[in-house]
């Protein structure tokens, strides 16, 4: 005798093969966008539709249960929010590339193999692409004049800088992007650095272990969580946060 959670997997395995069905369809439209901004990169529509398509895809990919899809839209999104991408030479190279991994992800999923192996590889050769000799740091920061300060005094470090301005985006992006280090605010909306850091250490995702920099005005209540540095929020920041930086990336 079925139970409700099974009658629940059986629909949710039906949205999943229904959606695969209709992936192909999906990433056609987005390479024809790709392929728009190379003829045209400064075609704001084309560009603001492909943003919307690869987030719209990173949700269903959460909603359905297949991670891959929406680790990967996590990270092309990022390639994406830089400013001026669509204008960049390797931009539509590195779209094709994405999406042929979203295509190679659907059909292991249709297949219900599970092998998603060559999936992740060329996922993290194309993130070392992107990054080439630069480090990924995640910036978790809600003021708007601190957030310009941090890549103002980073800007001339080898860096690729991600800048969030919640705690909860930030702990997502933690979970689903590689990175080198993060730098938290204290006072972040919705979930405070210190959280962040607590619930960062205590998953098994691949950024447990990285460099953890607080920024706080306040003096920290920080529980049994490993904190590299905490950086006091005054005059000094700039020269001690461009002072550390290289030595925790060492």
């Amino acid at each position: 005798m079925s139970t409700p959670h099974d009658s629940y997997a059986a629909m949710l395995e039906q949205l999943r093969q229904e959606f695969v069905q209709d992936l192909p369809d999906r990433l056609e439209q987005m390479e024809s966008m790709a392929l728009q901004l190379e003829q045209n990169p400064e075609d704001a529509r084309s560009f603001e539709e492909l943003y919307r398509q690869v987030h719209s895809l990173k949700g269903v990919g959460g909603t359905l249960g297949i991670p891959h899809i929406t680790t990967t839209c996590h990270q092309w999104e990022g390639l994406l929010q830089e400013d001026s991408a669509h204008q960049q030479s390797t931009f539509v190279d590195l779209a094709l590339k994405y999406i042929d991994v979203l295509a190679r992800i659907g059909q292991v999923v249709q297949e219900g193999s599970g092998d998603f192996q060559l999936c992740e590889e060329e996922l993290d050769k194309l993130r070392r692409y992107h990054l080439q000799e630069r480090y990924a740091v995640l910036i978790a920061e809600s003021s708007r004049m601190m957030k310009s300060l941090f890549q103002i005094t980073l800007q001339d470090l080898p860096l690729h800088l991600t800048v969030v301005d919640s705690g909860l985006e930030a702990l997502e992006r933690l979970v689903h992007n590689r990175y080198h280090l993060a730098v938290l605010g204290g006072e972040l909306k919705e979930l405070n650095g210190t959280a962040v850091a607590a619930a960062l250490r205590t998953s098994t995702g691949r950024n447990r272990d990285i460099p953890l920099v607080l920024v706080t005005s306040s003096e920290p209540r920080i529980p049994d969580v490993t904190i590299e540095h905490v950086l006091k929020r005054d005059k000094a920041l700039a020269d001690n946060l461009k002072t550390l930086m290289p030595k925790l990336l060492r």
